[in-house]
């Protein structure tokens, strides 16, 4: 299985965002829900989001989501489908 975490440093990722050339929009936002399988739903919104080209700092617990997030413009409907 692939590693399902960032590996690239903070400095690395603020560079990639500023080197970016699309618009992006950016997201904030939570959500109370029962998860009964945290890791398995945060490993597929990892997976998903990556696909979008999302930057973000995601948290995910049994008992619910917390997010930042920006997305390429021409991504946004690609990401709210994956939400």
């Amino acid at each position: 299985m692939p590693v399902l975490h960032n590996r690239v440093s903070n400095e690395e990722l603020k560079a990639r965002m500023l080197a970016e050339t699309e618009p992006r929009t950016t997201v904030s936002f939570y959500k109370y829900f029962a998860l009964d399988d945290a890791q398995a739903f945060r490993d597929n919104l990892y997976v998903q989001f990556l696909q979008c080209q999302v930057f973000d700092r995601v948290y995910v617990a049994t008992e619910g989501i917390n997010a930042q997030v920006s997305v390429p413009a021409s991504r946004f409907d690609d990401f709210k489908a994956a939400l």
